[in-house]
């Protein structure tokens, strides 16, 4: 007679046994619970009692994470699946054992190769949104840091990563400048969590997230740093986290916000199945997680555009995207003697998005009312990020121009969008409720409809009205609410008000 697997409410999964050690070492009451395969899960109860997991061992690579993962979904139905190991820092600002929640998985190895170079067509996974709300919570509050041992002073991060099939360790490998080139928000590089998250997303998307911990820089210097005990060290913290995370996960309905039905494999590009579809790029798309996300105000908020603070009058700049989020309801003020370290961490965050490059000289100030970090350089286009002490964050970046002038590439405008929301709503500042955003392309002339790809173009139909383009801020979302999401709605206004200027 075949024997009934344990239950488990969550799945965590490691490739390496210093990964598996780390989790295991947080439970109590393990039992075997083998896979008719020969794959062997361990189940076992977290010491508050507030959970029961089960821990498998997939080896490197997605293939074998993808392969395995089914078995664990298939043992066990959980409510969640979690991907937790070590990985290697793309972004200089990460120290070793620092902790990244995951906010998108790259497959990074999709693409074309031509004449041209590599063109990127990566498949993009998400966390739930309820998780990385939760994460958002832990990361805030530092409640993750309860199993951490006295002292520990290693950082949480919310950000993308990168998956492929290279162990990557070379700060010059060509491999390195392409996650550079076209990952620049991937903070960290790894192998295993684009397998599991599209086994999660193959059984109705089940909720599945991935968290590393920092290790190495991938930088030629990985075996030394192995070798002084830093896989063991990461996996400290990206354990706690993930400990952390699978309390907080429900018992009953799926936490991945079970009031809304969820399409089962529903492939698509945010903002509608066209866009990206021409690359071969695929996204996760999940039906709207509420019905009231975007609520009508009784009137446009006041937005600060870029115009009012760094604009340069009398000088000819090239095209720039801008958003802007405005606080509604109370929300408290960033005090005048903290404005100054703002700027400095606006800086880095800017740096680590990809948007300013490593050397670009940056103006990095605050006048007692706002902080911000501005590129002086202007041969790249303008670029910003900027916050007020009552609670507004901004950003802008230039659009991909050439001899001709603009390109709006609606799929490029949904990317960067995305990691500018996700970056703005992850600035440790006051946080209100809901924000109104707004967002422009300033200066709007000589910008056209187009596709990055096709860059440099033979001829273009460009909008040649003076004056910026812009949506206003007239509708607000919950704070939490960023992501694809919201980027995909924010980019339809912004193409629209485009189309009926011109």
């Amino acid at each position: 007679m075949q024997q009934t697997a344990p239950q488990a409410r969550v799945v965590i999964l490691t490739a390496l046994d210093v990964e598996y050690r780390a989790v295991r070492a947080h439970l109590t009451g393990i039992v075997d619970a083998p896979h008719s395969t020969g794959t062997l899960f361990e189940v076992g109860d977290l010491r508050d009692g507030s959970c029961r997991i089960a821990v498998g061992l997939t080896g490197s690579g997605n293939t074998n994470a993808a392969v395995v993962a089914e078995r664990a979904i298939a043992t066990f139905q959980p409510r969640a699946l979690f991907f937790v190991g070590i990985a290697g820092a793309l972004h200089s600002d990460l120290a070793l054992g620092d902790v990244i929640f995951a906010t998108k998985v790259y497959a990074y190895q999709g693409g074309r190769a031509d004449d041209q170079g590599f063109h990127a067509a990566p498949e993009t996974w998400y966390p739930a949104h309820s998780l990385e709300q939760l994460a958002h919570r832990l990361a805030r509050t530092d409640a993750w840091r309860t199993t951490l041992p006295d002292g520990d002073v290693r950082h949480l991060y919310l950000r993308p990563v990168a998956a492929g099939e290279v162990v990557l360790n070379s700060a010059a490998h060509p491999l390195r400048e392409q996650l550079s080139r076209h990952y620049a928000d991937a903070a960290a590089v790894e192998m295993e969590s684009a397998g599991a998250a599209r086994a999660g997303q193959l059984n109705g998307a089940l909720p599945t997230l991935a968290i590393r911990g920092i290790s190495d820089r991938a930088d030629g210097r990985k075996y030394d740093t192995d070798a002084g005990g830093h896989q063991e060290h990461a996996m400290i913290g990206a354990a706690a986290l993930a400990i952390a995370l699978a309390a907080l996960v429900p018992a009953g309905e799926s936490p991945a916000d079970p009031a809304v039905p969820v399409k089962q494999q529903n492939i698509t590009a945010y903002g509608g199945l066209a866009v990206g579809a021409l690359d071969g790029n695929v996204h996760l798309h999940r039906e709207p997680l509420h019905a009231n996300l975007w609520q009508s105000l009784a009137q446009p908020a006041t937005v600060i555009w870029r115009a009012d603070r760094s604009r340069h009058p009398n000088t000819l700049e090239r095209n720039a995207v801008e958003l802007h989020l405005v606080p509604i309801g109370e929300i408290g003020r960033v005090p005048v003697r903290r404005l100054a370290e703002v700027a400095g961490e606006l800086a880095t965050v800017g740096r680590s998005m990809g948007l300013f490059t490593a050397g670009q000289a940056l103006d990095v100030d605050t006048d007692g009312l706002f902080a911000w970090a501005i590129a002086t350089g202007f041969q790249f286009g303008p670029a910003g990020l900027l916050v007020d002490r009552y609670g507004q964050r901004s950003g802008w970046w230039p659009l991909p121009h050439d001899t001709l002038g603009g390109i709006l590439d609606e799929k490029d405008l949904i990317d960067r969008m995305t990691a500018m929301l996700d970056a703005l709503m992850a600035l440790r500042l006051p946080t209100a409720d809901r924000y109104a955003p707004a967002v422009a392309v300033d200066p709007a002339t000589m910008v056209a409809l187009g596709r990055v790809r096709d860059l440099p173009r033979r001829s273009a139909t460009p909008r040649v009205s003076q004056g910026p383009l812009r949506v206003d801020a007239e509708e607000s979302i919950p704070a939490g609410y960023a992501g694809p999401d919201a980027a995909a709605e924010l980019v339809a206004r912004l193409l629209a008000a485009f189309r009926r200027g011109r």
